[in-house]
């Protein structure tokens, strides 16, 4: 207890003692937020988003074009690939942490793909099902859109983020009153 007194009143002599020195003294504390939030890689998120996508329709592509016996894929394949197509372009997203537009996004291309299937289920035994052709690539082309939409505005969740965690600092300055002869230490806090 008395050494750290002791260290207390050396550091406010030494800063009472050069008061020039005291107002140049500025540095920024991290606060908890910033420790257990790190800034995010824009890249990483449009990585993500497109990874996602193409990694899923790869492997719909695979099955699709192979032999027919599709290496024993089964329930497992339509759930990575439906699951991929629906949620991957999101991922960007959801690393982001905005989770609004990941699930928006998702739920368009859930959309897009039971309109796709319920057209084709209208048009399976009747190939004059009239509308349902053009259900199938309206609904596709609502899928393509919600899809790229979503990897190319990934990078701008990841700004807003990185903006976010950036504005929230606190800094601490010790200061000087010359009038007062008082020594002080100021704090702002920036959000």
């Amino acid at each position: 207890m008395k050494t750290r007194l002791i260290s207390i009143l050396l550091v406010l002599t030494a800063l009472a003692s050069n008061p020039a020195s005291a107002n140049d003294l500025e540095f920024e504390a991290e606060s908890p937020a910033q420790v257990q939030e790190p800034i995010k890689s824009p890249g990483t998120a449009t990585g993500l988003a497109v990874g996602g996508l193409l990694l899923p329709a790869a492997f719909m592509t695979y099955l699709a074009t192979s032999d027919g016996s599709g290496g024993g894929a089964g329930a497992g394949a339509a759930i990575f690939m439906f699951g991929g197509t629906i949620f991957g372009p999101g991922l960007g997203h959801a690393y982001a942490g905005d989770s609004g537009r990941f699930w928006k996004g998702a739920g368009l291309r859930t959309l897009a793909w039971g309109g796709f299937i319920g057209a084709l289920a209208a048009s399976w035994d009747n190939p004059d099902a009239s509308g349902a052709g053009a259900i199938a690539v309206g609904s596709m082309a609502l899928y393509l859109v919600s899809a790229v939409s979503d990897i190319v505005t990934a990078d701008d969740s990841v700004r807003r983020y990185n903006e976010r965690v950036e504005a929230s600092r606190v800094s601490l300055r010790p200061t000087w009153q010359p009038q007062d002869e008082a020594v002080g230490l100021q704090v702002a806090v920036r959000f």
